[in-house]
């Protein structure tokens, strides 16, 4: 059983660490893989789809590295960690496996 999760509290723990660009992994590779970008904001973390007018999305805390969004509260976010770092992050949409997008490097490699 999936169960709801609340959305009274924004706060994550260290959104800073799941910032960034993920993109999809282009299997084929006949086309640019479609991006999101997460962004760490006033204590919360954001989903956003860059080809789109529509604003970023909240995403709410239902685990150490799991979140949710209220438009499809049962979808979820699983963001993947090596080595203290986040690499990755699985969508799974009503419960079911979506896709994997990889964390993009960061221009500034000296960070």
């Amino acid at each position: 059983q999936i169960d709801r999760p609340s959305y009274e509290a924004r706060a994550v723990d260290r959104p800073e660490r799941f910032a960034g660009e993920y993109a999809a992994i282009d299997r084929w590779g006949g086309k640019e893989p479609s991006t999101r970008v997460a962004t760490a904001q006033e204590g919360g973390l954001f989903w956003d789809n860059p080809d789109t007018d529509t604003p970023p999305a909240p995403l709410f805390q239902t685990g150490e590295n799991t979140f949710s969004w209220q438009a499809f509260p049962f979808d979820e976010f699983r963001f993947h960690e090596v080595d203290g770092k986040i690499v990755a992050c699985s969508e799974y949409y009503d419960g079911l496996f979506g896709m994997v997008r990889m964390k993009q490097e960061q221009a500034d490699h000296g960070r």
